[in-house]
């Protein structure tokens, strides 16, 4: 009897183990060929360039005003003109002073002026026409959308130029995290000459390809916190341009500010400072 339970148990053992055995070679060979066969493909598929047929084209530019008002029922603090140019890849970020003097219907104001006058559409016409730009469209911001921007990209890291002290805060010169509280008490600062290269910063940081993968979250942000004549079409008309510029090597992000001379009327810009900045963004040729 001892012999024989002891014959079954020597069985039991070698066949546990002849099957440990094959399972364990059934599961080596299953990974080798489908586990890490599919995930090698995967890399190689990463490592290859993203091939597309789109050329660019200037047609599919983009350009906008983008103002801040502190509230949306007061008149905006600061103008920028921002053009996407995806045949350069290049992004220019030009501010233009609320007392910059622009022409518009042989009517000239200042854009604070032309804001006051003609709304939004009032504002981007005089922006564009100063920079011999053709621009329609525009993006309003009061204080807690733009908070709410930057907050949305979990705030930016910014090398702040020298000390300054806002209504809020003070700033050290050196680098530093600032979230949507601090960059909006530095733009609506009067003390922070620096706005454009703030914000080109920001662009710079944030629109890159990684924005490909929340776009939708982006332009409903864009849809439901600002005033805007952007619209959801008109990005689906820009798509694969806009996938084109934010995946590009290449980008350049440029800031600019428009000066001039202080009369009675507002700001004349300076012809030569306005001359270089009309040659960075217009679609006509200037002389």
């Amino acid at each position: 009897m001892k012999k024989d339970r002891f014959y079954k148990i020597r069985v039991f053992v070698i066949a546990l183990i002849v099957s440990l055995l094959v399972f364990g070679a059934m599961f080596a060979a299953t990974y080798y060929f489908v586990i890490l066969k599919e995930q090698q493909a995967m890399e190689q598929l990463i490592d290859v360039p993203m091939k597309t047929d789109y050329v660019p084209n200037k047609e599919d530019n983009l350009a906008f005003v983008f103002m801040g008002c502190k509230e949306r029922n007061q008149v905006p603090e600061f103008f920028f003109l921002i053009k996407f140019d995806v045949t350069t890849n290049r992004c220019c970020v030009i501010e233009v002073p609320p007392a910059a003097l622009s022409t518009v219907q042989v009517k000239t104001k200042t854009i604070a002026e032309h804001y006051t006058y003609g709304s939004m559409e009032g504002a981007a016409k005089a922006v564009g026409n100063l920079l011999l730009l053709d621009v329609e469209r525009y993006i309003r911001m009061d204080q807690n959308s733009l908070q709410t921007f930057v907050d949305f990209f979990s705030g930016i890291t910014y090398y702040v130029p020298h000390d300054i002290t806002t209504n809020d805060y003070q700033f050290k010169e050196g680098e530093q995290l600032l979230d949507g509280r601090r960059v909006v008490s530095l733009l609506f600062s009067p003390a922070f000459y620096e706005k454009s290269d703030l914000i080109a910063h920001f662009l710079s940081t944030y629109l890159n390809d990684h924005l490909t993968n929340k776009l939708d979250s982006f332009y409903d942000l864009i849809f439901q916190k600002t005033d805007t004549n952007l619209n959801r079409a008109i990005f689906n008309e820009l798509d694969r341009p806009i996938h084109y510029f934010l995946r590009a090597s290449s980008r350049k992000f440029l800031s600019f500010s428009l000066d001039g001379n202080a009369t009675e009327n507002g700001l004349l810009p300076n012809k030569d400072t306005l001359e270089q900045l009309r040659k960075q963004v217009s679609d006509k040729e200037v002389a």
